[in-house]
């Protein structure tokens, strides 16, 4: 009978730090990312959810509209790093453009899929020698 590795499951911590190349789910196109565990990226978020509470105190809705713009931002200035299979190289003014149009939600959509698998544990697997 085959058992799971234990240390198989270990995330590639530095993958999620420093970035990685991840095919995306755009037929022919990578980004490199830093994982959503990166701390710059946990800071900012966890500071926007304050500043977001302190608003619903003030009965201040948010649009859906300003979470896509704000968690869009965040993602291209702590997740995103470079992309590859694009017609265009990847620089700030384009991480701006796509962060700054709702109609890239397809990239942005890919790009937070890539940062989620950044650094992911590839399961082992073991035979289990011992005889019952």
């Amino acid at each position: 009978m085959s058992k799971v590795k234990l240390s198989s499951l270990k995330v590639d911590l530095s993958a999620e730090r420093e970035g990685d190349w991840v095919r995306s789910s755009i037929d022919g196109v990578e980004f490199k990312v830093r994982g959503l565990q990166h701390p710059a990226y946990q800071i900012e978020q966890r500071k926007w959810l304050r500043q977001l509470a302190q608003q619903n105190r003030q009965n201040a809705d948010v649009s859906p509209d300003e979470i896509y713009k704000v968690t869009t931002k965040m993602l291209m200035t702590h997740i995103l790093i470079d992309w590859r299979g694009m017609d265009v190289p990847c620089s700030e003014d384009l991480k701006r453009e796509v962060a700054e149009d709702p109609s890239y939600r397809d990239v942005v959509r890919a790009i937070e899929e890539c940062a989620a698998k950044v650094g992911q544990s590839q399961i082992e697997m073991v035979e289990d020698d011992t005889k019952n």
